[in-house]
């Protein structure tokens, strides 16, 4: 299963990567890995790195730096999976606060931490 989800978002990237303007980037993908059938649909783009203003929900660019780096894996396919279950859905104040409640504090503790400020 890992390896079928591996191949087809390598397979979405080589098919997109030409017409965009960066090499590297976090793809945040979709499967219903439970269907034998499935297929990896595309959710988002995050072009990368922290100076991009893009996110991704599984990685984090300054904590997982080591393994996103471009210059230091060079088309490596990195995998996170999120389990499925039951979730609230978000009222319209609570979905506006995602991404930006407390976003500024959390970058500026990771360059702390990292003697970068």
């Amino acid at each position: 299963m890992l390896g079928r989800l591996a191949s087809q978002a390598r397979h979405l990237w080589s098919r997109i990567a030409p017409d965009l303007n960066f090499k590297s980037c976090i793809l945040d993908v979709y499967a219903e890995v439970l269907d034998p059938e499935f297929e990896v649909k595309l959710i988002e783009i995050n072009p990368w790195g922290a100076h991009s203003g893009s996110g991704s929900l599984l990685f984090h660019w300054l904590d997982d730096a080591a393994i996103l780096d471009p210059q230091q894996h060079d088309s490596t396919t990195m995998i996170r999976l999120l389990e499925a279950g039951e979730a609230k859905a978000p009222t319209r104040d609570e979905a506006f606060q995602i991404g930006r409640g407390g976003i500024i504090e959390d970058e500026l503790r990771c360059l702390r931490e990292r003697g970068l400020e």
